[in-house]
């Protein structure tokens, strides 16, 4: 009796469980976009940072909120670290005409040597 017990509670767990994972697969989330560039402004206090990506001529805003990461160089860094002039990469979802970051990696530029440049 006790093992069927078990067997009743595990079976209907992961029956809870697949109905749960259901559920998150029909509502998809907006995907994650990246986005790179250089910090033509940050707004501390707004909790955001517009960014030019000189390349495609496109500025672009983001916010950030608690759960928004911050990096330099793949170690974390507070968001009064981002200043005017760096380059970040942007993880971000577009949600509702806003783009709400999701990690932010400030980056040291790199050099293109000319190898680099005749692929492109």
């Amino acid at each position: 009796e006790t093992c069927m017990k078990r067997v009743t509670c595990l079976a209907m767990g992961w029956l809870m469980l697949s109905a749960a994972a259901l559920t998150a697969a029909t509502t998809p989330a907006a995907p994650v976009q990246k986005f790179y560039g250089k910090i033509i402004s940050v707004e501390q206090t707004q909790r955001s940072v517009t960014v030019k990506n000189k390349k495609r001529q496109l500025e672009q805003t983001f916010t950030w909120d608690q759960d928004t990461a911050f990096l330099f160089n793949k170690n974390p860094i507070p968001a009064s670290d981002l200043k005017t002039g760096q380059f970040l990469v942007i993880s971000y979802v577009a949600d509702q005409g806003i783009n709400r970051a999701t990690r932010i990696q400030v980056r040291t530029p790199f050099k293109k040597n000319a190898s680099q440049k005749s692929n492109e």
